[in-house]
């Protein structure tokens, strides 16, 4: 076993030291993400990627945002992309598609509300041969890319998504 003069573990010492003080933990709290403008519902959506499987999507009408308890949010698997539907003329509530990579939810001032993945008939038009589903006015789709990186939105009529671009 090799040991190391001990000018060199005070050296390594004191840089451990100064790593610690210059790049501190982030707590929760503090972690911020993209903020992303739904102008058809007046709705800023934030995503956080901070750290393992769980993502946060945290729904305001303002745009600056934190995880406190001020906030509604969705904690997802986010190692898959996630969607959900809002309603232009119903701003309050947020239609989740499939609960099985939600890990909890946070509603404070929007109502989250789990649709039985049989009601498409009730978001989406019928299908008719190849062409992808539309979604039926008024409500809009959108998607999360994995790792929570962008963000989509497909209105009525459209048959593709269109990518949102960040608010700041």
């Amino acid at each position: 076993m090799t040991v190391l003069p001990g000018w060199v573990s005070s050296v390594f010492s004191i840089v451990l030291t100064l790593l610690y003080f210059v790049y501190p933990k982030q707590e929760e709290s503090e972690i911020r993400g993209d903020i992303y403008y739904i102008p058809q519902t007046g709705l800023f959506i934030q995503t956080i990627s901070p750290w393992g499987n769980d993502g946060y999507i945290i729904f305001s009408n303002i745009s600056a945002s934190s995880l406190t308890d001020k906030f509604d949010f969705i904690k997802a698997n986010q190692v898959i992309g996630f969607s959900f539907l809002l309603n232009k003329n119903d701003r309050n509530n947020i239609n989740i598609m499939t609960d099985e990579y939600v890990t909890s939810l946070k509603s404070k001032n929007l109502n989250f509300l789990v649709v039985d993945k049989n009601a498409d008939s009730t978001f989406f038009e019928k299908p008719q041969s190849s062409i992808p589903r539309i979604i039926k006015d008024p409500y809009i789709e959108i998607s999360l890319s994995e790792n929570f990186k962008n963000v989509y939105m497909k209105c009525h009529g459209d048959t593709i998504f269109t990518k949102i671009e960040k608010y700041r």
